[in-house]
């Protein structure tokens, strides 16, 4: 044990108080939120949701959505089905939300210990910061497939820690396996990013079950994913798009790679980018193709070894920056100054919105670093097994977002997990718990990188702006 417990926790009907509290906390934000979506002018709709908004309606005119492959396909269909409104998606994604926080409420719990009031506080903790955190109860809002995605991987995580349980081990979870694959397949289809990440969260599971059992329910699953899989890669098939999903790896990389704030929405080159490259071919592979080869010309120019030091210098600043999709919407944020976001927010409401957003970010962070820094410890011995894989997807999204192009958004997914740990270093700090003195180091070097990521892009652009690329040819350059 790397820490010892000074005190007790709260009593379990003062732990129940306090997830009452949560709640109500929470439904007063989502009700500002809706008065902020639907009061006055209103919020305008902005870059991806009017594609996805436009792609829900030619499909309930029975047509194709005609969405770019660089686009999963899952969020215009649920738009679809819910009548391509606004107000049904909004109100779906909000009751997903709250899905999401209990699933991952319970998760917290069970990975705490299951049982006492110090399991309970930190499940209540994880759903609460979910729920409180503005950044990711505005896209409950937003016509963004965010929510959808982190309910369907936060309900497969959940599954997989059920499966793990001792009282489940016992026998084969065939059924169980079957509908984590299924979820996992839908999630990829709202979000195709995790698929290279996703093998390494069975392990856990598979290893507890033995070479027999585990075997033959990671064929389970894995029938379950391809088939539910299937019909979107025949139809990219017959479209012309090859045996894959919809993929922007290459788009993202070409765009990140020519990023040069350490802000995201300013200086922005993502539309110049993609007009180019609609241009550049007339199908989805050739057009990949020509990505390819301009990342292949820039990095042999370049050097990988100077391209990589651009990345470090950037793009962390960029997916941590204090701001958030949700405050660059407010007044005086960075979307509205491009014409868009929230419209007529009362006089006085704005400040306090950023200020909480910002203060409630900063604390899931710096909490989340004390509650990876307490170890195995804080982690019940039948699930220390998903630790390192929860610190491994944390680790696989940063390492993506070195290379690819990052904004804000692009964190929202890595949030439940930073709020599990975020919970378990609260409740670490409640009892008094005491780090190692290597673990302590390590947090407070932590600490100080991760206020450095928060506050230090803008004055980083200030004091040492990076410089543009030199572009590959006339078009390249930025417009």
């Amino acid at each position: 044990m790397s820490e010892t417990a000074l005190r007790s926790v709260p009593s379990g009907r003062a732990v129940g108080r306090l997830a009452m509290a949560l709640a109500g906390l929470a439904a007063a934000l989502q009700a500002i939120l809706f008065a902020l979506e639907k009061g006055g002018a209103g919020r305008s709709l902005w870059g991806d949701e009017v594609l996805y908004l436009t792609a829900a309606r030619r499909l309930l005119r029975g047509g194709a959505s005609d969405l770019d492959p660089l686009w999963p396909p899952l969020y215009p269909h649920l738009l679809a089905a819910l009548g391509a409104s606004h107000l049904a998606a909004e109100i779906a994604q909000t009751l997903l939300l709250l899905a999401t926080a209990l699933l991952l409420a319970d998760l917290a719990r069970r990975a705490y210990g299951g049982e006492g009031s110090a399991a309970d506080l930190a499940g209540a903790l994880a759903g609460g910061l979910l729920l409180l955190d503005p950044q990711v109860a505005a896209f409950s809002h937003y016509l963004w497939p965010e929510v959808v995605h982190l309910f369907l991987f936060v309900a497969a995580l959940w599954g997989l820690v059920r499966i793990h349980a001792p009282e489940r081990a016992i026998r084969t979870p065939l059924v169980g396996m079957a509908l984590l694959g299924v979820a996992f397949g839908l999630a990829l289809q709202a979000k195709s990013l995790l698929l290279p990440f996703v093998p390494l969260l069975f392990i856990p599971t598979l290893r507890r079950l033995g070479p027999r059992r585990g075997a033959l329910c990671a064929l389970v699953a894995a029938m379950a994913l391809a088939a539910t899989l299937t019909p979107t890669l025949a139809a990219n098939v017959r479209e012309g798009i090859g045996f894959r999903l919809a993929d922007s790896s290459k788009f993202n990389l070409w765009v990140g790679l020519n990023d040069t704030s350490r802000r995201n929405l300013v200086g922005e080159i993502v539309g110049h980018k993609y007009d180019l490259y609609r241009k550049s071919a007339p199908t989805f592979p050739e057009r990949n193709a020509i990505l390819d080869g301009k990342i292949r010309r820039l990095v042999a120019r370049e050097g990988i070894p100077k391209l990589a030091l651009r990345q470090f210098e950037r793009q962390p600043f960029r997916l941590f920056d204090r701001d958030s999709f949700f405050t660059d919407q407010l007044p005086g944020g960075a979307i509205v100054a491009e014409g868009h976001g929230y419209r007529d927010v009362p006089t006085g409401l704005a400040a306090p919105l950023r200020a909480g957003s910002i203060a409630i970010y900063v604390a899931i962070l710096l909490a989340a670093v004390v509650g990876i820094a307490r170890g195995r410890a804080a982690w019940a011995p039948e699930t220390s097994a998903f630790r390192p894989v929860l610190l491994g997807f944390l680790a696989y999204n940063l390492l993506l977002f070195l290379a690819l192009h990052a904004k804000t958004r692009y964190r929202i997914q890595m949030m439940p997990m930073l709020d599990l740990f975020a919970a378990f270093g609260l409740v670490g700090l409640w009892q008094g718990a005491r780090l190692s003195r290597r673990a302590t180091v390590g947090a407070l070097v932590a600490v100080l990188l991760v206020l450095g990521l928060l506050f230090g892009g803008r004055a980083l652009d200030e004091r040492w702006p990076q410089a543009p690329l030199a572009p590959l040819d006339a078009a390249e350059a930025a417009p």
